[in-house]
């Protein structure tokens, strides 16, 4: 039984007492009167227990304790620790728990209830915290095995990529830089580099002879080519975390004016990624060595694009141009990969 318990009903028990002997109402009535306060007393401490209790569930947990222990005990000082640690001037208070409490200079004992509260929230917080540390170890493990699986499938894109050496690895390096510089956040940068070298994923279903044919494609081997967008996004598709990737394979030859394929989308109906990615695989095609061409300088690829933007206007005008703002930088990575 509880103290403040016990406490009830020892006044509750003299003051049914007092109701059957001689003795002034008054008395009863001032003992009446005391017993209210003292229980107004004990909702206020408990109003103002239960306000720390309230605060312990917030991310401060350790702090809030300290708090509690600090007003509970009238201390100078509270240590909450893992491990047995030896603190001069301090008394241990030991905890069913990974955790044990230093007190320095306590005035007021530490009441049970109390330090059963105390117990109980350390436990919590420490599985919390084992918790957290489990779940971001296979966050970790889980982000490696979609960078290697990505890797991967980058790898299969590229073997089927025209011979065009290095390509996806320049795509993924550009793009990545390209939505830096148009101002995107770096987590959405990343995603975009990490996901750009698999725009050309559906050419693995697309005959090697005409994907390696060292002439210009006709008008029927062209058509076919085309159809590597719709194979990409059918391969992509129905995986949340490659929604991005699923949309530079199936948009990346939209033009921002019109005429693309495959929808012959306009302008902002084209997705964000897809648009930063057409500017960085026309750029890279242009200067890549193909099966039917050598390579060519940056400024020529430049003077390229400039030509299509201002005839067909293929690309997002801003994102062209940060990427001529720019363009020294992408001159550098290219040649680095």
């Amino acid at each position: 039984m509880s103290n403040i318990l016990f406490i009830n009903l020892l006044f509750s028990f003299l003051i049914g007492l007092l109701l059957y002997m001689p003795i002034s109402r008054l008395y009863i009535i001032l003992i009446l009167i005391l017993f209210i306060f003292f229980n107004i007393y004990l909702m206020m401490k408990k109003s103002t227990k239960e306000k720390l209790f309230k605060n312990i569930k917030t991310q401060d947990t350790i702090k809030h304790l300290k708090e509690l222990i600090k007003n509970e005990t009238k201390c100078e000082e509270v240590n909450i620790s893992k491990g047995d640690e030896r603190l001069d001037e301090f008394e241990k208070i030991n905890l069913n728990s990974e955790y044990n409490i230093y007190i320095k200079n306590k005035k007021s004992s530490f009441d049970p209830d109390i330090k059963n509260y105390v117990n109980y929230i350390l436990d919590l917080y420490s599985n919390y915290e084992n918790k957290i540390s489990s779940e971001n170890a296979m966050r970790r493990e889980v982000k490696l095995s979609k960078i290697q699986f990505v890797s991967k499938l980058r790898i299969l894109a590229d073997k089927f990529d025209s011979g065009k050496s290095g390509h996806t690895r320049r795509i993924g390096n550009l793009s990545k830089q390209l939505a830096l510089d148009i101002g995107f956040n770096e987590k959405y940068s990343y995603e975009i580099g990490l996901y750009s070298p698999l725009h050309d994923i559906g050419k693995v279903l697309v005959s090697s002879n005409i994907l390696n044919k060292p002439g210009k494609l006709n008008r029927e081997e062209y058509e076919i080519i085309k159809k590597h967008v719709l194979y990409g996004a059918e391969i992509l598709q129905g995986v949340d975390w490659l929604k991005i990737a699923w949309e530079i394979a199936l948009y990346h030859h939209e033009r921002y004016g019109g005429g693309g394929y495959p929808f012959s989308l306009i302008g902002d109906k084209i997705p964000v990624s897809a648009r930063i990615v057409s500017i960085i695989d026309v750029y890279d095609s242009i200067r890549g060595k193909k099966v039917y061409k050598e390579t060519v300088s940056h400024d020529e690829a430049l003077e390229k694009m400039i030509q299509m933007q201002n005839h067909y206007k293929y690309f997002d005008p801003d994102f062209f141009d940060n990427f001529l703002k720019n363009n020294e930088k992408y001159d550098i990575i290219f040649d680095k990969n």
